[in-house]
């Protein structure tokens, strides 16, 4: 039973060194292309041309940027939707609330 539970936890641990790794090298080549894109930014702010290859980069950074802050929104709706509810339900007499959680009457 313990090496089983060793081995199972020798496991976990690789598997979450190897996702730390995979983050941390996307996050480094992300954090490269945002340095590229605010150059190419500057380079159009003062009227500089841009070639094809920085226009397709920005295109590509907007759509990930786009995506991280849909992903960012997901997170504020999934708070806003239970407070919103509480909100009503309270109106009747409900609440959806664990009861340390409801104050004190």
């Amino acid at each position: 039973m313990y090496k089983k539970v060793k081995l199972k936890t020798t496991d976990k641990i690789q598997d979450f060194k190897k996702s730390w790794r995979t983050f941390i090298s996307v996050a480094k080549r992300e954090g490269e292309e945002t340095k590229e894109v605010i150059r190419i930014l500057r380079k159009l702010l003062r009227g500089n041309e841009i070639t094809d290859e920085e226009k397709n980069l920005l295109k590509h950074q907007s759509k990930d940027l786009a995506k991280i802050v849909a992903v960012m929104s997901l997170g504020a709706v999934s708070m806003i939707i239970p407070i919103t509810l509480e909100k009503i339900l309270n109106k009747y007499g409900i609440s959806i609330m664990p009861e340390e959680y409801k104050p004190k009457k």
